[in-house]
């Protein structure tokens, strides 16, 4: 009888074990977004001009300012269930516009009055985001709101025809999101987010570079 009952107990034991475990709930989200940001130069260099491989030396922060101009970036999110609302999120995205270089105020005006004109360079400029974090989402219902924190590495990439700007670096980046899941059955909604993204630039561009974006994205879920 002991026998009996320790190997009905024994096989319970190994049919729990072999038994799969819940599976963890999957979203999968390809994105799109529009994206615009700022760069705040601290360096001797402008923004991400590096005087290595460049035919001239760059110009410092007192007399030129980057930014990018605004435009789409196209990426995707991962998350998997860690319940109680909790997601762990893999995040990707890139954009690709053209960087704009401007005199200050008070350069052109130095310019303007001995009558110089000196065109600066507009080169192609990329941004690529891959970042690991957390999101708690509430409610189980149509509408389930959201926030996330990340960290990560950004890539960024600038260069023209006549190599007067050519660089790339990667640099740890964090961002930080919110918005709201629109479901229409328990497998496909939409992800609305506004998202901010601080990339810490390296030393020969000296500064912080910042994006932010507006994102909707295609939930599918497993």
């Amino acid at each position: 009888m002991r026998l009996s009952r320790f190997s009905t107990v024994f096989v319970l034991i190994l049919l729990g074990a072999a038994a799969p475990a819940p599976a963890a709930e999957l979203e999968v989200t390809p994105t799109v977004a529009y994206r615009s940001d700022d760069y705040s130069c601290t360096g001797s260099g402008v923004f991400i001009l590096s005087p290595e491989p460049a035919i001239f030396p760059p110009p410092t922060c007192a007399f030129v300012r980057a930014e990018s101009d605004d435009g789409p970036a196209v990426g995707a999110v991962i998350g998997i269930g860690a319940g109680h609302g909790l997601q762990i999120e893999v995040l990707a995205s890139r954009q690709e516009t053209e960087l704009e270089l401007r005199f200050l105020p008070a350069v052109e005006e130095v310019l303007a009055e001995f009558e110089i004109f000196f065109p600066l360079a507009k080169p192609d400029f990329t941004v690529t985001h891959l970042q690991v974090g957390v999101a708690r989402t509430w409610g189980a219902g149509t509408l389930r709101p959201f926030v996330g924190v990340a960290a990560g590495v950004s890539r960024v990439e600038a260069d023209d025809a006549l190599l007067i700007v050519d660089f790339q670096e990667d640099a740890p980046s964090a961002s930080l999101g919110a918005g709201g899941k629109v479901f229409f059955d328990d497998r496909i909604g939409l992800r609305l987010e506004g998202r901010g993204y601080w990339v810490d630039l390296p030393s020969e561009a000296g500064g912080d570079f910042t994006q932010i974006e507006a994102a909707l994205g295609l939930v599918l879920r497993f």
